[in-house]
């Protein structure tokens, strides 16, 4: 496995660009994740104010710098406002694996979004990261991503996995796995971004 996450590569397709976070979109990041059809089936609280964006934002780049994921926004060529986010998280370098995760905004769903920066991001996972295995664990009721999932290449496990929520309650997750053996992915343009730091992000 190879993680080295800073700085933070920029991953080009041929309607997006998935781009490391700064706090400049932290109105966009609020909108999404305050957004209750996007966290219907997250284990989260929709957020409230843009201050609770900003701190996650602060929260994610601290992670990267430290090499504990790679998470991105997600916009489409010609614009500034992100409207997904997209990530590598849970990774075990004893098992060459990490996790994919997703969201998007409901508006912009139905145009394969999603689907493109996901392949964009597993072609990194294999051809960058040198991942052995990607695996995605949403909710079996949140059938549009397990569609995406298994329209990416990924086989649904038999079992489902459980957890225990942030409520402390048990609860059971699909788990969809996908091996570098499987990789049909087209190599991804790729370019290396510092992120843009603001003086509120200097401040903290």
């Amino acid at each position: 496995m190879v993680a080295q996450f800073t700085p933070c590569p920029t991953l080009e397709t041929k309607r997006l660009t998935i781009r490391a976070m700064t706090l400049d979109d932290a109105p966009a990041i609020f909108a999404l994740r305050s957004n209750e059809q996007v966290g219907r089936y997250l284990d989260r609280n929709p957020y409230k104010t843009v201050r609770e964006a900003e701190a996650y934002i602060v929260r994610i780049n601290e992670g990267m710098a430290r090499n504990e994921h790679i998470s991105w926004c997600i916009v489409r060529k010609g614009e500034r406002q992100p409207f997904g986010g997209i990530c590598l998280w849970n990774l075990r370098e004893n098992e060459n694996m990490a996790e994919i995760g997703y969201e998007m905004l409901p508006a912009y769903e139905g145009h394969g979004y999603m689907r493109e920066a996901a392949q964009a991001v597993i072609a990194y996972a294999f051809n960058v990261m040198k991942l052995g295995a990607v695996d995605g664990t949403p909710d079996p009721d949140n059938a549009r991503s397990c569609r995406l999932l298994s329209a990416c290449g990924f086989t649904r496990a038999e079992a489902l996995k459980e957890v225990v929520n942030a409520k402390g309650a048990p609860c059971f997750l699909a788990v969809y796995v996908r091996g570098a053996d499987d990789n049909n992915a087209e190599p991804i343009e790729s370019r290396a971004c510092h992120r843009h730091r603001t003086n509120e992000e200097d401040a903290i």
